[in-house]
């Protein structure tokens, strides 16, 4: 589900026209492939005991998914959006950013506490996968909101890093 939804995330950036009518559609599926983040936060290399006491708790990131699709679909309704514009987007972005920092954060955790010496080097490889993939799209996102210029949709072409590294891993 997080390949799927971040390959036709990526694809909708590269809309040639003006004007991108694709718009809903990466924004769906960037929200969802950042609520397939949190799932895996919580379920791989490692299931957490916060998943284990709590049933159904790794699906909490597609209710948010929801929440930033419903924005972002209201703010895209009815505007015609220049490539890169993040007005539409930025809900999903903000979902995207939590889930990677706090998908860094389980697993840098999990590295020091896990028993296991094969969970452990997994989180490591996971976690430095997770600062290579979302690093430049951070970076990106931080720095066009302040300067109000238009967003390189190349930068997205990192986030495979992450799904190469969990292939790897398994």
């Amino acid at each position: 589900v997080y390949s799927a939804s971040l390959s036709v995330a990526a694809g909708t950036l590269f809309y040639p026209n003006g004007t991108d009518p694709l718009t809903p559609a990466g924004v769906i599926a960037l929200a969802i492939g950042a609520a397939a983040l949190l799932q895996l936060a919580f379920l791989f290399p490692e299931v957490s005991a916060l998943a284990r006491r709590v049933p159904r708790f790794e699906w909490i990131g597609y209710l948010a998914a929801l929440v930033a699709i419903g924005f972002g679909l209201q703010a895209s309704v009815g505007r015609a959006q220049l490539p890169g514009s993040m007005t539409s987007w930025q809900p999903s972005y903000a979902l995207a950013g939590l889930a990677a920092l706090i998908y860094f954060l389980v697993n840098t955790y999990t590295s020091f506490t896990a028993r296991s010496p094969i969970i452990k080097t997994q989180s490591r490889l996971l976690a430095a996968a997770t600062i290579l993939s979302w690093g430049p799209l951070g970076v990106s996102a931080l720095s066009t909101r302040s300067t109000s210029q238009g967003f390189p949709p190349y930068v997205v072409l990192a986030i495979a890093i992450l799904p190469l590294a969990l292939a790897y891993s398994m």
